[in-house]
C-alpha cells in the first residue's frame, strides 16, 4: 500500500510545482508588458564591408594574397583587421553577420 500512495504522490508534486511555475512565468511576463508596450522599437543603422575591399584598404593585400601569404605576413594582416574591427567597437559598431566576401555591421541608428 505505500508503494501505490508513493507512486500518487509524486506525479502531484510534479504537477504542483509545474502549475508554480507557469504562475511565476505569467506573473512575470504580466508586470513587463505595460512598460513593454510604451517603449519604441529600435531602430538600426548597417554597414556591409566587402571583405576583399576590406583586406586591400587594411591590409594592403588582395583576397587572393591572403589565401597564400606566410605566418608572419597572416599576422600582420590579422592585426590589421583586428584594429579596424576595434575602430567599428569604438563607433558603436557590432559584427552582426559573416558572409561569403562581406560582413555585416550594426548598431543603433543614431
Amino acid at each position: 500500500m505505500a508503494a501505490a500512495t508513493h507512486r500518487t504522490i509524486r506525479p502531484l508534486a510534479i504537477a504542483i510545482g509545474a502549475m508554480a511555475a507557469f504562475a511565476v512565468i505569467v506573473a512575470l511576463s504580466w508586470s513587463r508588458a505595460p512598460a513593454a508596450q510604451h517603449e519604441e522599437p529600435l531602430q538600426w543603422q548597417y554597414k556591409l564591408v566587402s571583405i576583399p575591399l576590406f583586406l586591400e584598404e587594411q591590409a594592403g593585400k588582395r583576397w587572393e594574397d591572403v589565401v597564400i601569404a606566410d605566418v608572419e605576413e597572416r599576422r600582420k594582416i590579422h592585426q590589421a583587421m583586428e584594429d579596424e574591427f576595434n575602430r567599428l567597437g569604438r563607433d558603436g559598431w557590432d559584427l552582426y553577420h559573416v558572409g561569403d566576401v562581406f560582413m555585416v555591421f550594426k548598431r543603433p541608428a543614431l
